[in-house]
């Protein structure tokens, strides 16, 4: 199925996605899935995706945790800007662990958890054996970006308890306009290539989880942090703040 791209300044919703990712097993994304997985202190956490086929474990990608507060991760950055070393030893690892699953009989999505000491040393946190949210992170990079750029997701974020949908993409547009015409952000924002903002938990219960694709890590990381301040706000006063306009 030919997968079509986001017009400019289009935000992307779950259930659009279900569609143009129909091999992506959805059943698994809800308030479960969202929950925050705990920080280790002196630990770089990260993960090595995989897919257990019929013929053995294939490689996916790595992908960055991100600390929140300092105790918990709930999002990630993929693909992992660790060292290679690092990350081969990790995905060799992992995909021995892979055939272990295979001979078990799993088929489908699979990763596992890292952490990388500061000696240099690497530990085994757990394995997923379901569809955690780095793996619509991966499946969205290779789908809308062939596979290019950088996915950053949060998992778990703050909303108001009364935020709604409209607000959130209402602002998002302002905010992709923006960083599309003018200098504000400085992110050479190129929609039409298949980045954007995707909102894949729309917001619930005070909670939403959403994903950026873009071009590079600095990229991702400003859009997040606008986006995250924005959802900060309407998690203090429940207001809408509108986009600030650039210059």
């Amino acid at each position: 199925m030919a997968l079509r791209r986001p017009d400019h300044g289009e935000i992307w919703r779950q259930r659009d996605l279900e569609t143009q990712l129909p091999d992506v097993d959805w059943r698994t994304w809800d308030n479960d899935d969202m929950a925050v997985e705990p920080f280790v202190p002196g630990l770089h956490p990260f993960s090595v995706m995989m897919r257990i086929t019929a013929v053995g474990p294939v490689f996916r990608e790595t992908c960055d945790r991100i600390v929140f507060g300092g105790t918990e991760s709930g999002g990630g950055i993929t693909p992992s800007a660790l060292p290679r070393p690092v990350l081969r030893r990790a995905i060799r690892m992992t995909m021995r662990f892979g055939w272990r699953l295979w001979r078990l009989g799993y088929r489908g999505e699979a990763d596992m958890d890292w952490g990388l000491a500061d000696g240099g040393g690497l530990v085994a946190f757990e394995s997923n054996v379901r569809v955690p949210a780095t793996m619509i992170q991966v499946a969205l990079r290779q789908n809308q970006a062939n596979g290019q750029g950088v996915a950053l997701s949060r998992d778990f974020i703050q909303v108001g308890a009364t935020t709604s949908i409209d607000e959130v993409t209402n602002f998002l547009r302002k905010a992709i306009v923006i960083c599309g015409r003018t200098s504000y952000l400085d992110l050479n924002w190129k929609s039409d290539r298949g980045f954007g903002v995707f909102i894949t938990l729309e917001p619930q219960n005070g909670v939403m989880a959403y994903i950026v694709l873009g071009h590079s890590r600095a990229q991702v990381q400003k859009v997040n942090e606008v986006l995250s301040e924005w959802c900060a706000e309407q998690a203090r006063t429940g207001a809408a703040p509108a986009a600030a306009e650039g210059g």
